[in-house]
């Protein structure tokens, strides 16, 4: 029989709902699974999303039309594929892993806005409800054994700055992605609560305010502080006291297990440490100016060196106050010019002077490509280290691109900001990830491109912009 036959309206939309409920349930892990595993698995979405995509259109289950963005990236494609395969001749390998990273997930978003497909976001709710559960009890155990247990400890040894010991990474090997997908998850709940009547337990929320604080990613948390400000305008002004008291009642309770969890951290640590009991990979204390010791205690006096003062004296304060106060500090411009975000400007700036139209081409300038690729000439030509990342969206567009790509990629922006303008949520979600890749390359990161694409085919609703 043909297989045509079986794909009536009902199966089609039942194979879409399997495949977003197998991607909420993986790709937040697929990290973990694959440091387990095999690292080939980390390409399990990519297979999923293609052959999904062939499937429906070999039986002409999807409608081919195109929007303003969909003809934006085509044209993004051909012309960086012409500037980086004939005029760059970087080869076809770091096109295709680039191209990947930034629009694997629009192919999903394409799908669920040319089929008609009705997503059980009940069903969505509940299983991302049961993922946040999982990871918060990886982040949990983390923070308060001090990475000694369910952190795999080539991660671990894989962290450079003092700093990032303190902070949170969960399954996500990333304390800046693991944040990022906490504050969409928030929008996406917060959604589908208030504008589909979709119920979602408020424990959840305490456990996301929990995590992107243990995260210490200082981007996330004033995104998501603007959010519940707006939010908090909103239901003084329409004096909505229930939904006012439930707020205040989530920070409340979030603020108090933040606090408790930081207390058993620095009592598993001060034990550790005070007892010589073996303290799995926290045996390595890294001070400021990034020197390892492995032996924290002073076996003279038997008291904490200023190193190790200087570290509890972190942990105390949770991570994400002292990264703040960083900022405040006298020496931050002149970190960061060494080997901060600074320093990557001014490299990206000397690098877009020497190829301002077409770019140097993806894999050159700390994209994802970049890390698989390493690129170890241009690297030594512009005196940047191996695994070198860029950490800003915008500064890898402007240098790999050049001005022809960035061009391309502002219009994109732009169409998407056209398209929702008219819905208040969705449109603050775009200009939330366009903040976010001022700091990370946001766009390049699955789980957050997959939750944003997801969170912009969210049903609409006609009084959204009242609500």
């Amino acid at each position: 029989m043909k297989i045509s036959k079986y794909l009536n309206e009902k199966n089609v939309n039942n194979l879409i709902n399997i495949v977003i409920i197998f991607l909420v349930c993986f790709i937040p892990f697929r990290e973990y699974i694959s440091y387990y595993t095999i690292s080939y698995i980390k390409f399990l979405p990519d297979i999923i999303i293609f052959v999904t995509f062939v499937f429906l259109l070999l039986f002409k289950k999807i409608k081919i039309r195109f929007s303003a963005s969909d003809i934006i990236i085509l044209l993004f494609a051909l012309v960086t594929f012409i500037t980086n395969i004939c005029l760059n001749q970087r080869g076809i390998l770091p096109f295709l892993l680039e191209l990947r990273s930034l629009f694997l997930y629009y192919v999903l978003y394409y799908i669920l806005r040319n089929t008609k497909i009705e997503i059980n976001w009940n069903l969505f709710s509940k299983v991302l409800s049961l993922v946040i559960f999982i990871v918060s009890i990886f982040s949990i155990v983390e923070k308060i054994f001090n990475k000694d247990f369910l952190f795999p400890n080539a991660w671990a040894s894989s962290i450079v700055y003092k700093d990032n010991f303190a902070r949170v990474y969960s399954v996500f090997n990333n304390p800046n992605t693991y944040a990022t997908f906490i504050v969409l998850s928030f929008f996406l709940l917060n959604y589908l609560e208030y504008y589909k009547d979709v119920k979602c337990y408020k424990f959840i929320y305490v456990l996301l305010l929990i995590n992107l604080w243990l995260s210490a990613s200082r981007s996330s948390m004033i995104i998501l502080a603007m959010y519940i400000l707006v939010y908090l305008i909103l239901l003084i002004k329409n004096r909505n006291k229930s939904k006012l008291l439930g707020l205040l009642i989530i920070v409340l309770i979030s603020s108090i297990c933040i606090f408790g969890i930081s207390k058993m951290s620095n009592n598993y640590y001060f034990a550790t440490v005070v007892d010589k009991k073996p303290a799995g990979v926290i045996d390595v204390i890294i001070n400021a100016n990034g020197h390892r010791h492995n032996n924290p205690l002073n076996p003279n006096s038997n008291k904490y060196n200023s190193d190790i003062i200087d570290d509890i004296a972190k942990r105390e304060s949770g991570g994400l106050i002292n990264r703040i106060l960083s900022l405040f500090k006298g020496n931050i411009y002149d970190l960061s010019t060494k080997d901060g975000r600074i320093y990557k400007i001014m490299v990206g700036i000397k690098v877009f002077k020497d190829y301002p139209v077409i770019g140097s081409g993806f894999g050159t300038f700390g994209d994802s490509a970049s890390l698989i690729i390493n690129p170890i000439d241009f690297y030594e030509k512009y005196d940047l280290e191996d695994n070198f990342y860029s950490d800003n969206q915008y500064l890898t567009i402007i240098v790999e691109c050049g001005i022809l790509g960035t061009v391309l990629m502002a219009a994109f922006v732009i169409s998407l900001i056209i398209k929702y303008r008219k819905n208040i949520l969705k449109l603050t979600v775009v200009f939330c990830i366009m903040i976010l890749c001022l700091f990370y390359n946001t766009l390049e990161v699955q789980i957050a491109m997959f939750m944003f694409y997801l969170f912009l085919c969210l049903p609409e609703k006609e009084n959204v912009n009242e609500k």
